[in-house]
């Protein structure tokens, strides 16, 4: 099963996120960079899941992919394509971020 998330559902866990790491009043600037920066890292922790589960025929053709693709949409496209639970994975590696890095600010 698919999971579809909601623009509003991604702006309400926008609000939270800086809510929770009280930072509401930085400028929309910071806040777009801080959201950029902790997407790269999702991705990037996501990817590393599934190129693990990947087969390596598939691991192989995303590999020869790479090789001739770097536009971020076209690979985000293919791993839709080859990863039928990619949107559950990349919002489970979205809140395993988001405990981490709770659970890190707790401690200082």
């Amino acid at each position: 099963m698919e999971t579809t998330i909601s623009p509003e559902l991604i702006e309400e866990l926008k609000r939270r996120i800086f809510e929770d790491l009280e930072l509401e009043g930085i400028s929309e600037k910071e806040k777009n960079d801080i959201l950029q920066r902790m997407g790269r890292i999702i991705f990037e922790m996501a990817l590393i899941r599934i190129l693990d589960e990947m087969d390596d025929e598939t691991a192989k053709e995303f590999e020869e992919f790479l090789e001739k693709n770097q536009n971020p949409e076209e690979i985000l496209k293919f791993l839709r394509e080859k990863v039928p639970n990619l949107e559950d994975i990349l919002a489970e590696e979205a809140r395993k971020f988001k405990e981490e890095t709770f659970d890190v600010l707790k401690k200082v």
